[in-house]
Order: structure tokens, then C-alpha cells, then sequence
């Protein structure tokens, strides 16, 4: 019996506890690339990036700002970019719903001249049972304004937790975020189904990558969120290939 238990455990399939793969690789691709940030990677420029959301880019849960998403997205790109002198500034606010972040862009992100906006949105407003209709109003009119002084966006929807599961709009949410790409012509970063396959590949419990209020993320997931984001940046700024170029 004890032969046959030790057995079992051998062919158990492997925990990969600290793994940041995403899988499909397609979520961290778009039909929409960065184009000021493109042309700003193949000549080594200096990249500005603005991370503006609430608490999870913020960075609540975390050890501190420097184990947030953003710094931890400014990181690995500085790795991925060594030509670019990157800076990435984290304009997260607690507790804010999109209505707040748009009555803020002029002050806390466009007069900071960004050439890439990382907009997280969408999260507060599904907890508190908003208005769905107003909310995409005004996610639509941010990007507008964003688009508007020439700088790129992505949207990154909520993220996977106990509270964000219980939420009756959630589905419908990452509908509309994705007619807003879709109509925009902006990359999506659904960190949702991101977020989802590493609890389905066993790379994290839910215990590891949500903190116990059951809603904020943790030193491992924001290490790995922040390296999605900046993997999906790189796969967006990267010469096409010849075949995608014709």
C-alpha cells in the first residue's frame, strides 16, 4: 500500500510554483500594435509609461511599490530593451472607479508626456455593482482623450479572484472591454484569462496569487502580471515579419 501511495506521487503532475508562462500565447498578442512605441524602440529612444488604475496597480497586497506590477513590468523590459532608457510611473489610486482616472488624465498622466498609457480599469466598479453602461461610457471617452494627444493605450481588464468570480457583470465587462479595443484599435491585455490559466496550470494556487482579502494580488502574481505586460509591449513593438509586412 505504502509502495503503491509513493507511486502515485511520483506521476502527480509538478507544481511550477514561481512560473510566469502565459498560455495561449495569444493573449499577450493584439491586431493592434503600439505605434509611437515602435518607432521609439527601433531607435533606442527614451520611453515614458504611465501605469494609471487602482489598487492592483497601485499595488496593494504587495510588499511595497517596488513589488508592484509596474515596477516589476519596467524590470524585464529594461532587460528585453537594453537600447531604451525606460521609465515606468506608477499613477494607481486606490479605490477609484473609471469616472475618477478620466477626471485625473490631464493632471496625473498627460502632463507627465507619455508615450504608452497602461490603463487597468474596470475592477472597483464590478465589487460595487456599478453602472455597466456608464462605465464603458466613460472608459471610451479616457481613450479618446489619451489617443487624442498622440499616445499609445492598453487596456488591462480586472483580474481573477474570489470577489471579482461573484461579480453578475463580470462576463459582460470583458465583452465590452474588448468592443472598446476593437473599436479603438488598442491592445487588451484580458488579465483575467491570463490570471485563470495559471491557477488551471497549477503555477499558483489561488491562495498564492490572490492576497486573503480575496481581491488584491500578491508578490508572485504582480511579479508575473508585471512580466506578461511587458512581454506583451515587446511583441508589440518588435520589427513585423516579412510575412505580416506584404
Amino acid at each position: 500500500m505504502i509502495v503503491g501511495a509513493l507511486a502515485g506521487l511520483a506521476t502527480a503532475p509538478a507544481r511550477a510554483t514561481g512560473a510566469c508562462h502565459v498560455e495561449p500565447a495569444r493573449l499577450l498578442e493584439s491586431p493592434h500594435r503600439l505605434a509611437r512605441m515602435t518607432q521609439l524602440v527601433a531607435t533606442g529612444g527614451s520611453i515614458r509609461i504611465v501605469a494609471l488604475g487602482s489598487s492592483s496597480t497601485e499595488g496593494v497586497g504587495s510588499s511595497d511599490v517596488a513589488h508592484a506590477y509596474p515596477a516589476q513590468a519596467a524590470r524585464f523590459l529594461a532587460a528585453k530593451l537594453p537600447r531604451s532608457r525606460i521609465t515606468v510611473i506608477n499613477k494607481g489610486a486606490s479605490g477609484e472607479e473609471a469616472r475618477q482616472m478620466v477626471d485625473r488624465l490631464a493632471r496625473d498622466v498627460l502632463a507627465l508626456l507619455p508615450d504608452l498609457v497602461i490603463w487597468q480599469v474596470g475592477t472597483n466598479s464590478l465589487i460595487h455593482a456599478m453602472d455597466l453602461e456608464s462605465l464603458v461610457a466613460d472608459i471610451f471617452e479616457g481613450v479618446r482623450r489619451i489617443q487624442a494627444a498622440g499616445v499609445d493605450v492598453m487596456l488591462m481588464g480586472p483580474q481573477k479572484s474570489p470577489r471579482v468570480d461573484r461579480s453578475r457583470d463580470r462576463v459582460m465587462l470583458s465583452m465590452n472591454l474588448q468592443v472598446i479595443a476593437e473599436a479603438a484599435q488598442i491592445p487588451l491585455l484580458a488579465r483575467y484569462e491570463v490570471m485563470a490559466g495559471w491557477i488551471a496550470r497549477r503555477q499558483m494556487t489561488m491562495d498564492e496569487m490572490i492576497d486573503p482579502d480575496g481581491l488584491h494580488m500578491t508578490d508572485l502574481s504582480y511579479r508575473c502580471l508585471g512580466e506578461a505586460v511587458a512581454r506583451m509591449i515587446v511583441n508589440l513593438t518588435r520589427p513585423p515579419l516579412a510575412s505580416e509586412s506584404r
